[in-house]
């Protein structure tokens, strides 16, 4: 209950322009909770940077949000490491318009994203026994929620969810288990909107 209650009661505290058309720069951290294949999921915190622009229409922003993500192989696999880079790119649609006021939003956030990983041995990019390296480019697909908090009209305080989906599976390159491969992420951050 507290966990409704205190958003709106902040909503009202404070005097934040709503609809109104804003870009904005920020930094957040979340966890990222990899599901790879059918081994059991890793984790990790990592800082990761966004940019966009709220309301470029009453209620629908767009925002595009980046980071680097590395995780280790299990003990038993090799000394192998797996690095990310998501770049999202999320149009968010504001589910709470009838507050009039720009001091609180919850966005539902969907999207697309490209996916860029790499195996990495003693960080170098692993070469396949066909000749072909361990270095992909894959499509993905993005859902979550977004609540942010205006103190001011030019501060956010944001905490997310989200999850995404990629298309990574190449059964031809990687063998009949390969599998694709999923993100759980949550976490929260910090944006600054500009006059």
């Amino acid at each position: 209950m507290n966990f409704f209650l205190i958003p709106l009661i902040f909503a009202w505290s404070f005097n934040v322009q709503a609809d109104a058309r804003q870009v904005f720069i920020g930094t957040n951290y979340s966890s990222y909770l990899l599901f790879q294949d059918e081994d059991d999921p890793k984790g990790k915190w990592q800082w990761g940077l966004q940019m966009g622009i709220s309301n470029i229409i009453p209620n629908l922003g767009l925002k595009a949000s980046g980071t680097v993500i590395s995780y280790m192989a299990p003990p038993e696999v090799g000394p192998y490491e797996y690095k990310y880079t998501p770049l999202v790119l999320t149009f968010n649609y504001n589910l709470l318009p009838f507050l009039k006021t720009g001091s609180v939003q919850l966005n539902l956030e969907t999207g697309f994203g490209l996916f860029l990983w790499q195996g990495l041995f003693n960080g170098e990019v692993i070469m396949l026994p066909t000749g072909e390296k361990m270095d992909e480019k894959d499509l993905g697909f993005v859902g979550g929620l977004e609540l942010v908090l205006k103190p001011i009209n030019n501060l956010g305080i944001s905490a997310n969810l989200s999850y995404q989906y990629l298309t990574s599976s190449n059964i031809y390159k990687y063998g009949y288990f390969d599998k694709d491969e999923k993100f759980f992420v949550n976490g929260f951050g910090l944006k600054l909107f500009l006059p």
